[in-house]
């Protein structure tokens, strides 16, 4: 059996060609994946499926679905979608303390009548050339950057669960494929709100000002690249801000809404007054945790949002004016979110841009059986959409195993496309 992995060395978002050869046609191989985080080297994520050999001797993951195994579906790359781990509390434990300077490393072994080998492969954060600079000025960020790169100035506005360290996990290989990426974290850092709530709009004014000026960006054009709460962020400095070329939104929505801080106001404020905003009652939300207690199933927080814009009687001034802005825009959503109602705020969102008159592009992209996977391909394992927070209470954002890694997969791809990288 000749097994085979490559590339042996790439960007942790390429994909990899893994199959095996000079087997006899029906032959049986056991294919494993074992992934270690730099920055948690004791935990483990593991995946196995079991091939079957085609009649020429050869199994190709991009060509075969296994016949069984910790996945069901074809993918090249479905052993790295279903990497699980062990660790109850190994979702919580990847996502701190992250460090993106040292690669991780993922074993791959082929199983075959009593003959084993295995090949290491080394997925790297960031191009060889790539800079980063912290700033704690007006604003608090990092930029990633190279010397040579020409392409375009991406902002960087993660969701309610984002910090400097997740951010750079989106940041490094953005910024690898060509462009400059500012990872602008707006709470929950030193020196900002703790939480994502009374954001005031000029911290982002601030964060395009200094682009402006820097020397490895100044001059060149800027994009912006929000994920659900930061999307609604993104959404509103795209009006505010006419140089703003071009918008991709994961998972966004069209209205403004009260902040995440249990407190009846709004996210976002303009000139120290609330911008108006959709209320959210905690009675509907702990109404909906009780029901989920009750029934022992999962919840999400889409049907709060829902209601929330169904009983408003200021939907039209919370709604945000998409239509002020002047940038082509690309929107992501699921079909099946539990974070919030986003396919029917993207469906809003789009039915305004196409009546703008300036000739700028909207595109909406929906994939099915999707909730709010985003990040960067190949990373965080997509077996991670419920996540267990008391005893009958589980969180679920929505969509299955292989709806969630297309989707991923795809919207970073088609993100790539839109920016030209």
């Amino acid at each position: 059996m000749e097994f085979h992995v490559s590339p042996i060395s790439a960007l942790c978002d390429t994909p990899l060609e893994i199959g095996a050869q000079g087997l006899s046609p029906r032959d049986s191989v056991t294919i494993s994946a074992c992934l270690h985080y730099p920055w948690a080297p004791d935990l483990e994520f593991k995946s196995s499926a079991h091939f079957r050999a085609d009649d020429q001797g050869r199994i190709d993951l991009a060509k075969q679905a296994p016949e069984s195994g910790d996945y069901s579906f074809v993918d090249r790359m479905g052993l790295i979608a279903s990497l699980h781990s062990s660790d109850p509390n190994a979702f919580k434990k990847i996502l701190s303390g992250i460090g993106i300077n040292e690669s991780m490393h993922i074993d791959f072994t082929a199983q075959h009548d009593g003959e084993q080998t295995t090949i290491q492969v080394e997925r790297r954060f960031l191009a060889t050339d790539a800079a980063r600079e912290q700033i704690h000025d007006d604003f608090v960020g990092e930029l990633f950057y190279s010397k040579d790169t020409t392409g375009p100035v991406i902002v960087w506005i993660g969701g309610s669960g984002s910090n400097l360290g997740i951010n750079a996990l989106i940041c490094g290989p953005l910024a690898s494929h060509g462009c400059a990426v500012l990872s602008l974290p707006f709470f929950n850092e030193p020196g900002l709100p703790k939480s994502l709530s009374h954001i005031p709009l000029e911290y982002f004014d601030k964060a395009i000002e200094w682009l402006a000026h820097h020397p490895a960006t100044s001059g060149r054009p800027i994009c912006l690249l929000g994920m659900s709460k930061g999307a609604e962020a993104a959404l509103l400095v795209a009006t505010r801000h006419p140089e703003i070329s071009k918008v991709v939104l994961w998972a966004p929505n069209a209205w403004c809404f009260q902040g995440i801080a249990l407190k009846n106001e709004s996210s976002w404020t303009l000139g120290e007054k609330d911008l108006p905003y959709i209320r959210l009652k905690t009675s509907w939300l702990l109404s909906e945790l009780w029901h989920c207690f009750v029934t022992n199933t999962p919840f999400g927080f889409t049907n709060v949002y829902r209601r929330g814009i169904e009983r408003a009687k200021n939907r039209e001034t919370a709604r945000i004016p998409v239509e002020r802005s002047h940038a082509d825009f690309l929107l992501v959503a699921g079909d099946e979110c539990g974070m919030w109602n986003t396919l029917e705020g993207s469906r809003e969102l789009m039915d305004t841009l196409k009546h703008r008159n300036g000739g700028q592009k909207q595109e909406l992209i929906v994939y099915q059986h999707t909730g709010e996977p985003y990040l960067v391909p190949y990373v965080i394992p997509c077996d991670y959409h419920t996540v267990r927070m008391a005893p009958r209470l589980t969180l679920d954002s929505g969509g299955s195993l292989e709806g969630n890694f297309r989707a991923l997969v795809g919207a970073w791809e088609r993100t790539l496309d839109f920016f030209g990288l």
